[in-house]
């Protein structure tokens, strides 16, 4: 969500032990922005994780949240070639053969 819904709601003292709950249930802006992170060296990113989009609570499950009520600076992919709009919308049936191959080619 670009609405940072959750970011004043953490600012509140007493509403942090609905937060905990809220934010363990469902995704909120900051986990699921921490998915979308495009440097893992900034503390918030999480790759491997925040995978849910609505419901919090899988990833919490199967261990992959990572919950740093924080927003990436910047959102994208480290180190993916530049693409065009219309290589991201048909890849991989078109493909101009710049570098821009599968992840499990690599």
């Amino acid at each position: 969500s670009d609405v940072r819904w959750d970011a004043p709601l953490y600012k509140i003292k007493w509403l942090s032990p609905i937060m905990w709950v809220v934010e363990r249930t469902i995704s909120t802006p900051a986990t699921h922005s921490a998915h979308h992170g495009k440097y893992a060296s900034d503390g918030i990113t999480n790759y491997h994780g925040n995978y849910g989009n609505l419901l919090f609570f899988w990833d919490v499950l199967f261990g992959t949240a990572k919950i740093t009520r924080q927003y990436p600076a910047e959102m994208g992919v480290e180190n993916l070639p530049e693409t065009t709009i219309g290589e991201q919308l048909f890849w991989p049936v078109i493909s101009t053969g710049r570098g821009s191959k599968p992840v499990a080619a690599e």
